[in-house]
């Protein structure tokens, strides 16, 4: 993720141990809501974008 500052470098050899579970909650009676639905895929879609800058990699982007 902080591939974008060169002022910091990336260690060798080093290996992404970060791993986290992220929840989205809606109250009951929301969650057939297009809206909710709608809010709730652009998330994973953003973050499943993003998916290797979260794992510590640089984005296929900046290869």
């Amino acid at each position: 993720m902080a591939d974008g500052h060169p002022e910091l470098i990336r260690l060798p050899q080093a290996e992404p141990f970060f791993a986290k579970d992220i929840w989205m909650l809606t109250p009951p009676d929301l969650r057939n809501s297009l809206r909710i639905k709608a809010v709730m895929n652009y998330f994973v879609d953003a973050v499943e974008g993003q998916n290797a800058r979260i794992q510590g990699f640089p984005a296929e982007s900046e290869l």
